[in-house]
Protein backbone atom coordinates (compact mmCIF):
# COMPACT_ATOMS: atom_id res chain seq x y z
CA UNK A 1 0.00 0.00 0.00
CA UNK A 2 1.31 3.73 -1.22
CA UNK A 3 1.54 5.46 1.66
CA UNK A 4 0.29 9.42 0.69
CA UNK A 5 2.57 12.32 0.08
CA UNK A 6 3.21 14.74 3.34
CA UNK A 7 4.46 17.81 0.96
CA UNK A 8 1.33 19.98 1.65
CA UNK A 9 2.45 22.90 1.13
CA UNK A 10 5.51 24.57 -1.77
CA UNK A 11 6.81 27.67 -2.10
CA UNK A 12 8.08 28.17 -5.32
CA UNK A 13 11.04 30.45 -5.86
CA UNK A 14 12.73 30.12 -8.90
CA UNK A 15 13.47 33.24 -10.88
CA UNK A 16 15.61 31.77 -13.64
CA UNK A 17 13.62 28.61 -14.27
CA UNK A 18 12.15 28.29 -17.99
CA UNK A 19 8.89 27.80 -19.20
CA UNK A 20 9.72 23.65 -19.56
CA UNK A 21 10.75 23.89 -15.79
CA UNK A 22 7.93 25.24 -14.59
CA UNK A 23 5.84 23.32 -16.84
CA UNK A 24 7.16 20.52 -15.53
CA UNK A 25 6.76 21.21 -12.10
CA UNK A 26 3.08 22.34 -12.56
CA UNK A 27 2.36 18.90 -14.26
CA UNK A 28 3.83 16.91 -11.64
CA UNK A 29 1.72 18.82 -9.00
CA UNK A 30 -1.54 18.44 -10.78
CA UNK A 31 -0.50 14.67 -11.78
CA UNK A 32 0.10 14.27 -7.92
CA UNK A 33 -3.17 15.89 -7.03
CA UNK A 34 -1.19 16.61 -3.00
CA UNK A 35 -0.43 20.01 -2.91
CA UNK A 36 -2.90 22.21 -0.98
CA UNK A 37 -1.08 25.26 -0.90
CA UNK A 38 1.18 26.75 -3.54
CA UNK A 39 3.11 30.14 -2.78
CA UNK A 40 4.67 31.60 -6.26
CA UNK A 41 7.58 33.73 -6.39
CA UNK A 42 9.32 33.25 -9.69
CA UNK A 43 9.13 36.21 -11.89
CA UNK A 44 5.80 35.51 -13.99
CA UNK A 45 5.43 36.59 -17.94
CA UNK A 46 2.20 36.74 -19.40
CA UNK A 47 3.62 33.18 -21.12
CA UNK A 48 4.09 31.41 -17.85
CA UNK A 49 0.88 32.88 -16.43
CA UNK A 50 -0.85 30.67 -19.78
CA UNK A 51 1.76 27.71 -18.48
CA UNK A 52 0.27 28.10 -14.78
CA UNK A 53 -3.06 28.73 -15.98
CA UNK A 54 -3.65 25.52 -18.60
CA UNK A 55 -1.37 23.10 -16.64
CA UNK A 56 -2.82 23.80 -12.65
CA UNK A 57 -5.79 25.69 -12.11
CA UNK A 58 -8.10 24.72 -14.87
CA UNK A 59 -7.89 21.71 -13.10
CA UNK A 60 -9.56 20.18 -10.17
CA UNK A 61 -6.91 19.36 -7.87
CA UNK A 62 -5.68 19.37 -3.72
CA UNK A 63 -4.42 22.64 -4.33
CA UNK A 64 -7.28 24.80 -1.90
CA UNK A 65 -4.91 28.08 -1.73
CA UNK A 66 -2.93 30.37 -3.91
CA UNK A 67 -0.21 33.24 -2.87
CA UNK A 68 0.97 35.34 -5.40
CA UNK A 69 3.71 37.97 -4.02
CA UNK A 70 5.37 38.88 -7.97
CA UNK A 71 5.42 42.80 -8.63
CA UNK A 72 5.79 41.03 -11.66
CA UNK A 73 2.69 39.70 -12.29
CA UNK A 74 0.59 42.72 -13.25
CA UNK A 75 -2.74 43.01 -15.07
CA UNK A 76 -2.06 40.91 -18.38
CA UNK A 77 -0.66 37.83 -16.44
CA UNK A 78 -4.16 38.25 -14.20
CA UNK A 79 -5.94 37.33 -17.29
CA UNK A 80 -5.15 34.47 -17.52
CA UNK A 81 -5.97 33.40 -13.84
CA UNK A 82 -9.06 35.22 -14.09
CA UNK A 83 -9.99 32.96 -17.51
CA UNK A 84 -8.82 29.66 -14.81
CA UNK A 85 -11.13 30.89 -11.95
CA UNK A 86 -13.86 30.42 -14.43
CA UNK A 87 -13.54 26.46 -14.05
CA UNK A 88 -11.42 25.29 -11.44
CA UNK A 89 -13.35 24.39 -8.09
CA UNK A 90 -11.41 23.15 -5.76
CA UNK A 91 -9.52 26.57 -4.77
CA UNK A 92 -10.51 28.06 -1.95
CA UNK A 93 -8.39 31.05 -0.99
CA UNK A 94 -6.41 33.83 -3.33
CA UNK A 95 -3.94 36.00 -2.00
CA UNK A 96 -2.14 38.20 -4.92
CA UNK A 97 -0.18 41.12 -3.26
CA UNK A 98 2.41 43.67 -4.23
CA UNK A 99 1.95 42.71 -7.76
CA UNK A 100 0.94 45.82 -9.66
CA UNK A 101 -2.62 44.47 -10.71
CA UNK A 102 -4.37 47.94 -11.16
CA UNK A 103 -7.64 48.52 -12.10
CA UNK A 104 -7.25 46.10 -14.93
CA UNK A 105 -6.14 43.49 -12.78
CA UNK A 106 -8.82 43.58 -10.14
CA UNK A 107 -11.69 43.61 -13.23
CA UNK A 108 -10.10 40.26 -14.50
CA UNK A 109 -10.66 39.25 -11.16
CA UNK A 110 -13.98 40.69 -10.25
CA UNK A 111 -15.25 39.20 -13.63
CA UNK A 112 -14.34 35.75 -12.76
CA UNK A 113 -15.78 35.62 -9.53
CA UNK A 114 -19.41 36.48 -10.82
CA UNK A 115 -19.11 32.97 -12.67
CA UNK A 116 -17.19 31.00 -9.40
CA UNK A 117 -18.92 30.06 -6.64
CA UNK A 118 -15.40 28.03 -4.51
CA UNK A 119 -13.42 31.00 -3.50
CA UNK A 120 -14.18 32.18 -0.12
CA UNK A 121 -11.01 34.05 0.75
CA UNK A 122 -9.67 36.69 -1.55
CA UNK A 123 -6.58 38.87 -0.64
CA UNK A 124 -5.58 42.10 -3.41
CA UNK A 125 -3.22 44.12 -0.71
CA UNK A 126 -0.70 46.08 -2.33
CA UNK A 127 -1.58 46.22 -5.59
CA UNK A 128 -2.03 49.91 -7.01
CA UNK A 129 -6.19 49.25 -7.52
CA UNK A 130 -8.32 52.76 -7.90
CA UNK A 131 -11.56 53.62 -7.92
CA UNK A 132 -12.72 51.66 -11.23
CA UNK A 133 -11.10 47.79 -9.77
CA UNK A 134 -13.18 48.81 -6.63
CA UNK A 135 -16.23 49.96 -8.27
CA UNK A 136 -16.19 46.47 -10.19
CA UNK A 137 -15.38 44.13 -7.15
CA UNK A 138 -18.01 46.07 -5.42
CA UNK A 139 -20.60 45.13 -8.25
CA UNK A 140 -19.43 41.56 -8.40
CA UNK A 141 -19.72 41.71 -4.55
CA UNK A 142 -23.49 42.21 -4.88
CA UNK A 143 -24.04 38.58 -6.16
CA UNK A 144 -21.44 36.60 -5.08
CA UNK A 145 -22.40 34.32 -2.00
CA UNK A 146 -19.85 32.30 -1.69
CA UNK A 147 -16.54 34.69 -0.26
CA UNK A 148 -16.40 35.36 3.21
CA UNK A 149 -12.83 37.13 3.77
CA UNK A 150 -12.17 40.22 1.51
CA UNK A 151 -8.95 42.23 2.00
CA UNK A 152 -8.13 45.43 -0.15
CA UNK A 153 -5.92 47.38 2.02
CA UNK A 154 -2.86 49.93 0.88
CA UNK A 155 -5.22 50.37 -2.73
CA UNK A 156 -5.96 54.28 -3.80
CA UNK A 157 -9.75 53.86 -3.94
CA UNK A 158 -10.49 57.05 -4.21
CA UNK A 159 -13.46 59.24 -2.68
CA UNK A 160 -16.05 57.60 -4.91
CA UNK A 161 -15.29 53.98 -5.13
CA UNK A 162 -16.45 53.61 -1.01
CA UNK A 163 -20.09 54.82 -1.64
CA UNK A 164 -20.45 51.37 -4.22
CA UNK A 165 -18.70 49.11 -1.59
CA UNK A 166 -20.83 50.90 1.17
CA UNK A 167 -24.27 50.02 -0.97
CA UNK A 168 -22.85 47.17 -1.61
CA UNK A 169 -22.56 45.96 2.02
CA UNK A 170 -26.61 46.31 2.40
CA UNK A 171 -27.09 43.75 0.52
CA UNK A 172 -24.47 41.33 0.73
CA UNK A 173 -24.73 38.97 3.55
CA UNK A 174 -22.46 36.63 3.16
CA UNK A 175 -19.08 38.70 4.07
CA UNK A 176 -18.05 38.78 7.26
CA UNK A 177 -14.27 39.97 7.04
CA UNK A 178 -13.62 43.10 5.15
CA UNK A 179 -10.03 44.72 5.02
CA UNK A 180 -9.85 48.29 3.94
CA UNK A 181 -6.71 49.38 5.91
CA UNK A 182 -4.81 52.73 4.67
CA UNK A 183 -7.22 53.31 1.69
CA UNK A 184 -7.35 56.73 0.32
CA UNK A 185 -10.79 57.02 1.84
CA UNK A 186 -10.66 55.54 4.95
CA UNK A 187 -11.90 58.41 6.87
CA UNK A 188 -14.93 58.62 4.92
CA UNK A 189 -15.06 54.25 5.16
CA UNK A 190 -15.18 54.50 8.91
CA UNK A 191 -18.37 56.88 9.49
CA UNK A 192 -20.10 55.38 6.68
CA UNK A 193 -19.35 52.01 7.75
CA UNK A 194 -21.10 52.07 11.37
CA UNK A 195 -24.41 52.70 9.81
CA UNK A 196 -23.73 49.94 7.37
CA UNK A 197 -23.73 47.62 10.63
CA UNK A 198 -26.66 48.55 11.88
CA UNK A 199 -28.60 46.80 8.62
CA UNK A 200 -26.06 44.06 8.33
CA UNK A 201 -25.49 41.72 11.10
CA UNK A 202 -22.79 39.73 9.55
CA UNK A 203 -19.80 41.63 9.11
CA UNK A 204 -17.52 40.32 12.15
CA UNK A 205 -14.43 41.60 11.68
CA UNK A 206 -13.16 44.99 9.35
CA UNK A 207 -9.55 46.17 9.25
CA UNK A 208 -8.90 49.63 8.98
CA UNK A 209 -5.55 50.91 10.17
Amino acid sequence: EQNEPSLKCLWLYDPDADEQDLHDIFDAIRAHSFLSTLNVDCKMTVERSKIFAETLLRFDSALTRLIIYDDSFGSECCMSLGDSLLTNRTLLSLSICFSKLGDEGCIHISKALRANSTLTKLDLRFNDIGPNGMKHLSETLRTNVALTSVDMSDNNIGAEAPEHFIDMLRVNFSLTSIGLGSCSAEIELSQKLQEVLEVNPVITSIGLY
